[in-house]
């Protein structure tokens, strides 16, 4: 019939935990030195977990439900980051410009036995 309408929402999540950058992944395609010379810095790839913190077992998001946790064009928008220097006096200088590029690369999901899920990028 014309007019009629019907919508039923499967599954939702409601998380407020941010993304955790959890390690540097590669400084300019190579794996990271010890100490690192940043002074040499062209590119850097950093590890960034998304983990599910419900605040009661109950609320726990099911294993089949898998939502991303970043959307790859807003990952690669560079006017989303922002590159602080933490001066050692205290102030902070806003060093953005150097943000030339991003790109995102997803991986597959892990999926813990704590029920939660966190999704590694």
């Amino acid at each position: 019939m014309a007019g009629l309408s019907s919508s039923q929402q499967y599954a939702f999540r409601i998380d407020k935990t941010p993304p955790t950058i959890t390690g540097i992944g590669q400084i300019n395609g190579a794996a990271p030195p010890s100490p690192p010379n940043l002074s040499l810095l062209q590119s850097l790839t950093l590890d960034v977990q998304d983990p599910v913190n419900q605040a009661y077992s109950y609320l726990a998001t099911p294993a089949q439900v898998i939502f991303p946790a970043l959307e790859a064009s807003t990952a690669a928008n560079i006017s989303n980051y922002s590159l602080i220097l933490l001066n050692a006096n205290g102030t902070q200088t806003d060093e953005s410009q150097y943000i030339t590029t991003a790109s995102f690369t997803t991986t597959a999901p892990t999926l813990r036995r704590c029920s939660k899920i966190s999704f590694p990028h």
